[in-house]
């Protein structure tokens, strides 16, 4: 069985030689193409220069793509930007809440520091109404 499908396989893959009118057919069949589809197969033999100047000119599909680019480009940049000074304001409340709690701290001690000086004074008021006591009597 393998070997009837070898045979066939060889008998529809050999060579033929192309009919003496085949040139003339492909000629008149190119011709017969429309302008379009033309140029997309002369543009496949253009270098890159060409490419690149062909982007260029001005075909209303190629302005809406770049177009477009542009916008998604904008919208990057104006994200980016945005989330720049979000994390700008985050770290600006978490600096604020740090000198918050300082702040704090130094009013704690400065307490502590104010009812020992006080408690001092009290007491140094209480010796000498002692004091004036105990001369008087």
């Amino acid at each position: 069985m393998s070997f009837d499908l070898e045979k066939e396989l060889r008998q529809a893959l050999r060579r033929e030689e192309a009919s003496p009118d085949f040139t003339n057919r492909v000629m008149a069949r190119i011709a017969a193409l429309p302008a379009g589809i033309k140029q997309e197969k002369s543009r496949e033999k253009t270098g890159w220069w060409e490419k690149l100047a062909e982007f260029f000119r001005p075909a209303p599909m190629k302005w809406a793509m770049a177009g477009a680019i542009v916008c998604l480009l904008m919208f990057a940049v104006l994200g980016l930007h945005r989330y720049r000074e979000h994390q700008r304001a985050i770290a600006e409340m978490a600096e604020g809440e740090r000198a918050k709690e300082q702040v704090m701290l130094a009013m704690k001690i400065a307490s502590a520091k104010l009812n020992v000086a006080q408690k001092k004074v009290q007491q140094s008021g209480e010796r000498e109404t002692e004091t004036k006591r105990a001369e008087r009597q």
